[in-house]
């Protein structure tokens, strides 16, 4: 199989009906015998096709829980084969920890400190893997912690956008991240910032999103006459 073609399918993840052909793709590979190295790079990309389709169906709980699930286990069989490569671990931090929040939100949290390991692993394999990924869910989870750990969230946030300077979705995050510390104007700085972006090729699905969210949140912050 050619990874480097999939990979550049893999730009059209915004299109629905390529998700079923790409998921066979990869699921025809493996019926066909492998060595343990191709295996992996066919099991973490499933992981990231499943944890797209999640986000996807992020408004039905039940739709979103079975794809995370699926996630988390590629994710754990690539992680079983290499241990020593940034996108199993990335991947296995952010499903497992996914895929417990969709079943509970107590089960998070026992999934977090396990989750926070495997993305510490992959900053120290690759920080810049996903668009600086683990930096991202690393402040995402210090952001949303009921601790006082919101400095820190600010602290991975702005290194994130060092690597991954026009991420969409990193910038949106921080930008929520510093409405809520009440830090209006460098937030809607980087909120025109996103929407006047123009289109990442990598990243197109996550940006329309990005962009929506972003307009809505300028018009909410608008200055009051």
């Amino acid at each position: 199989m050619n990874f480097d073609d999939f990979d550049v399918w893999w730009r059209e993840r915004g299109d629905e009906n390529r998700l079923p052909q790409m998921r066979a793709q990869l699921e025809q590979a493996l019926s066909h015998k492998v060595s343990r190295d191709i295996e992996y790079s066919i099991r973490w990309r499933l992981a990231r096709l499943h944890h797209f389709q999640a986000m996807r169906n992020e408004n039905d709980n039940f739709v979103a829980r079975r794809f995370f699930e699926e996630a988390e286990n590629e994710a754990r069989r690539a992680v079983s084969l290499n241990a020593n490569d940034v996108a199993g671990q990335f991947w296995l931090g952010v499903c497992e920890l996914e895929a417990a929040r969709t079943r509970h939100k107590i089960g998070a949290l026992w999934a977090l400190p396990r989750a926070k390991r495997h993305l510490k692993s992959a900053l120290q394999l690759d920080e810049s893997f996903h668009f600086a990924g683990a930096w991202r869910v690393l402040s995402r989870i210090e952001a949303l912690s009921p601790l006082d750990s919101k400095p820190r969230a600010l602290k991975f946030y702005r290194r994130a956008l060092e690597i991954a300077p026009h991420n969409s979705t990193t910038q949106l995050y921080f930008a929520e991240l510093l409405l809520k510390l009440k830090q209006r104007d460098e937030a809607q700085k980087v909120l025109r910032e996103i929407v006047s972006q123009d289109v990442d090729v990598e990243w197109k699905w996550e940006q329309a999103r990005d962009k929506t969210i972003a307009a809505r949140l300028l018009k909410l912050n608008e200055p009051r006459a």
